[in-house]
């Protein structure tokens, strides 16, 4: 008869086991979609249906100081958008909604 003593340093180890690999089955299909992402934003480049992101920063570079935190590209209704997190000088992050044709600024918001 095999029997298994689960101490609580065992426990610990286990649950540390269980957490990360929670987390890897959780990342998963973000990762897959974000390389999908840039597939299809690559595409939409060449096609010359959205501005590269590269020109879209200079939009932002003219108007904020800061880093960036997130970028997404999201399809909406009316076209393509960007949405950039921004990190400005004194720490604070703004969302910006940029659209992805024109590279007008469509929406700024401070994040809470």
């Amino acid at each position: 008869m095999f029997v298994t003593v689960i101490t609580m340093t065992n426990k610990r180890v286990v649950l540390r086991i269980f957490r990360t690999f929670a987390w890897l089955v959780a990342m998963l299909p973000k990762a897959i979609l974000a390389d999908n992402d840039h597939h299809m934003s690559l595409q939409l480049i060449e096609a010359r249906e959205i501005l590269p992101l590269q020109q879209i920063l200079q939009v932002l570079d003219e108007v904020r100081v800061g880093a960036i935190l997130e970028v997404e590209l999201e399809q909406e209704y009316e076209g393509y958008q960007y949405e950039i997190e921004w990190l400005d000088q004194d720490g604070r992050v703004w969302e910006y909604k940029i659209d992805a044709i024109s590279g007008i600024i469509l929406e700024q918001e401070l994040e809470d």
